[in-house]
């Protein structure tokens, strides 16, 4: 087992920016990807799996899981099948669809997410703005991709490690993205 550091990436942007373009680039090469996606119209290219036991996730190459939201009880459920995915990288993309910011959820939230070394896992969280993510991801952030976004930096000041930095990245952006509207740049945490 390695003791590499795992990343936690959160990635922004507003629909058509490019982030899954960007996204299936970063994964291309990656050798176990678990796409975790609300619906079937993204990510179609890539096998589904149920997750339905512990086998279903020795797999190699990529698997797409719908996640079927209903009740949350079905909610919890499926995010605890989750945690049995090891030394690999996930891709939560449109989180907001699943990942709630209740509180109640945040021993959950650092018990999956937050041993991420342990369990040698990459994870991409993707949403469309800053308030999409819920507070405590922000806690284990270790990485930001931004795209252009009209969800202000300012509605997650007290939750974003190096806030000022992240404002400034995005106003930057946000001008660059007027001649290129794929413009993005990655941010690391300090």
């Amino acid at each position: 087992m390695s003791n590499r550091a795992a990343k936690l990436t959160i990635v922004l942007g507003a629909t058509g920016t490019g982030k899954s373009t960007f996204l299936r680039n970063a994964v291309k090469d990656k050798k176990h990807v678990l796409v975790v996606t609300p619906d079937d119209i993204e990510w179609r290219d890539i096998p589904e799996t149920q997750l339905r036991n512990e086998n279903d996730f020795s797999f190699d190459g990529q698997k797409r899981f719908i996640f079927e939201r209903s009740t949350e009880k079905t909610n919890l459920e499926n995010l605890a099948r989750l945690n049995c995915f090891t030394n690999g990288t996930m891709l939560l993309d449109d989180c907001r669809m699943y990942l709630s910011n209740k509180e109640n959820y945040s021993d959950m939230y650092r018990l999956y997410f937050g041993r991420k070394r342990q369990k040698m896992v990459d994870y991409f969280f993707v949403g469309h703005g800053f308030m999409e993510v819920p507070p405590i991801i922000y806690t284990f952030a270790t990485d930001l991709i931004l795209f252009n976004t009209t969800d202000n930096v300012i509605r997650r000041k007290d939750v974003l490690k190096d806030y000022y930095s992240v404002a400034e990245l995005q106003k930057r952006i946000t001008e660059k993205s007027v001649q290129n509207p794929h413009y993005c740049e990655w941010f690391k945490f300090s």
